[in-house]
């Protein structure tokens, strides 16, 4: 939700964006209009997010009142100066951000699955809540060395997981 709103979207603009976008997605898969052959999943989809914002910038745009645009507001700004232009927005840098985001975060519930719960807390407290190492170990009640190892080892299984979910989804476009 956070790029969208980033792409200039309203939290509530954000979710209808989102659902759009999934229902778009269902009923092209449904009808087999996605190739592999022409591209990535990834720069598909990206494509089909990229067409809902510009679709709903547009709906915006059309339904500001044209006889209010030069009038300022209450809070002293021009409401045609409310209206982000989508064009000016880098869609492109926004959505890679939110792919890498959502693949990690994909990948590190994978491995989530993959250790026993004692390890993913060091790993969590350590590596993704950024306590320091003795706090960590005094949390776990673990060693400072088997935090470290816990770290490097479930970072190297997100890495592969990334890399699997990456394999997956078709190559980079």
């Amino acid at each position: 939700m956070r790029g969208r709103i980033k792409a200039g979207l309203s939290d509530v603009e954000a979710r209808d964006v989102v659902q759009e976008t999934v229902i778009s997605v269902a009923r092209s898969l449904q009808a087999g209009q996605y190739d592999r052959e022409r591209g990535s999943f990834k720069s598909w989809l990206h494509a089909v997010t990229r067409n809902r914002i510009t679709d709903h910038f547009r709906r915006r745009q059309r339904s500001v009142p044209l006889a209010n645009l030069d009038e300022a507001s209450t809070t002293g700004t021009r409401p045609i100066a409310r209206i982000a232009d989508p064009a000016s927005l880098n869609l492109d840098a926004v959505w890679e951000e939110e792919w890498q985001k959502n693949l990690l975060d994909a990948a590190t519930q994978r491995v989530r699955a993959k250790v026993p719960p004692d390890q993913f807390r060091i790993f969590d407290l350590y590596a993704l809540k950024g306590l320091p190492v003795g706090e960590v170990a005094r949390l776990t009640r673990s060693r400072r060395a088997k935090v470290y190892v816990v770290k490097h080892r479930l970072s190297g299984m997100i890495r592969r997981e990334v890399r699997t979910l990456e394999m997956a989804l078709g190559p980079v476009q």
